[in-house]
């Protein structure tokens, strides 16, 4: 046989190999690493690696998802509905591990990983370690097995582990203009705001007073917007010091109806208050440095 039909043959041997190890559809190899219905997941928990130490934990009740490792505040849909999102897409190849040995350097070890996800789902545990990889791909390994995936789609960082990122931390955002009195009670003193016709005034100015329009107004933006740092939960204590606090009421009047609304201060702790709305289950907290307009608030500085 020359050598040409031997180089023939040669190549031909090749090719019969590698169409028998390569796969057909690439996409048949890889597989959920939740093969799960959305509405069967009950559980979500994300623990943050071992020098992070901080979890989330998500639970749902009934139709609704709660943030349980933050006093069970109702969590955001959309942000439940794209963390659900994220994991029920997530899919493995093949094996890029098989020995334990492996572990660490994949940042997929028991003792060293980047996050911990456990989901639940009809009496079912699934318990994954993650690890970064590429930018969006991360390394998994479920816990108690030695073999190491690498699913695409995510990173690391796309599995938040503190509760904040899963609740609304606006807790307040009305609009002062839909607001026809306002009164604040401070140690100050009370303060009560009237509108007519969209300019804003004091209710018991004197003869010789004027008030400054503006000054109320920006006033009452503060009043309106309030973010929290953080749900405390549904039962108000005694330490929480909402009996005798600071009060902020207002009155909006809409198609000849008097709507109220509110919200009380408590005492001070690390930095934040405690503050529970009017009509609202839960006790939160929020910057004190965010309600120091509202706790300073004077008469003096609303004249002209």
């Amino acid at each position: 046989m020359t050598q040409r039909n031997l180089g023939i043959l040669l190549a031909v041997q090749l090719l019969l190999v590698a169409i028998t190890w390569w796969p057909s559809d690439p996409a048949a190899s890889r597989r959920p690493l939740f093969d799960l219905d959305r509405d069967a997941v009950e559980r979500i928990e994300i623990v943050g690696g071992p020098a992070d130490g901080e979890s989330a934990v998500l639970v749902k009740d009934g139709e609704i998802w709660r943030v349980h490792s933050a006093a069970d505040y109702p969590a955001t849909p959309a942000k439940i509905e794209a963390l659900l999102d994220t994991l029920l897409g997530l899919e493995a190849g093949p094996a890029i591990a098989t020995q334990s040995q492996s572990h660490a350097p994949l940042n997929v070890a028991d003792d060293s990983y980047g996050r911990r996800i456990v989901v639940s789902a009809e009496g079912e545990v699934y318990d994954w370690v993650v690890g970064a990889a590429t930018s969006r791909s991360v390394n998994v390994r479920r816990v108690g097995e030695d073999e190491v995936y690498q699913a695409r789609g995510a990173s690391e960082w796309s599995f938040r582990n503190d509760s904040a990122s899963y609740f609304e931390t606006t807790y307040l955002d009305a609009n002062p203009a839909s607001f026809g009195a306002v009164v604040v009670q401070n140690g100050n003193g009370d303060l009560r705001f009237e509108q007519s016709e969209g300019v804003w005034t004091l209710a018991d100015l004197e003869a010789d007073e004027s008030a400054d329009s503006d000054a109320i107004s920006a006033f009452l933006l503060a009043v309106a917007h309030l973010r929290m740092t953080e749900p405390v939960g549904l039962q108000t204590l005694p330490e929480h010091g909402l009996e005798d606090g600071p009060r902020i009421d207002w009155t909006i009047i809409a198609e000849d109806q008097s709507i109220t609304g509110g919200y009380t201060l408590g005492s001070e702790i690390e930095g934040d208050r405690f503050l529970k709305a009017v009509g609202d289950s839960f006790v939160v907290r929020a910057r004190e440095s965010d309600l120091e307009k509202l706790l300073e608030a004077r008469r003096s500085q609303f004249l002209e």
